[in-house]
């Protein structure tokens, strides 16, 4: 089952948990503003980052808007990871919110 994170949950998470951050755009896209821990791993290149991705630690997947997030999160599912939380809204709502990045 894929949970729904809202950004601001996340911003928390961050900062006060252990978690593995994906964020599955692309390397232009990550280069205009990121979350800072995040883990650059493409959603068209996520099968070559397998071994990278642990399988003790909350999983939690963020790209531009959350749909590609929401894709990887369901791969993420259907091969063996479980605990995964998509980042609803993704960066457009971690903007809104006025929340932190790295660039």
């Amino acid at each position: 089952m894929i949970n729904e994170l809202s950004v601001q949950e996340l911003q928390v998470w961050v900062n006060q948990q252990p978690i593995f951050l994906i964020d599955v755009r692309e390397p232009a896209e990550y280069a205009t503003g990121h979350i800072k821990g995040s883990n650059l791993m493409p959603l068209s290149q996520l099968n070559n980052y397998r071994s990278q991705i642990p399988h003790d630690l909350p999983i939690v997947v963020v790209c531009r808007s959350g749909q590609r997030s929401s894709m990887a999160a369901q791969w993420l599912a259907s091969n063996g990871w479980s605990t995964i939380y998509n980042a609803h809204g993704g960066m457009l709502a971690w903007n809104k919110a006025g929340l932190p990045e790295e660039r």
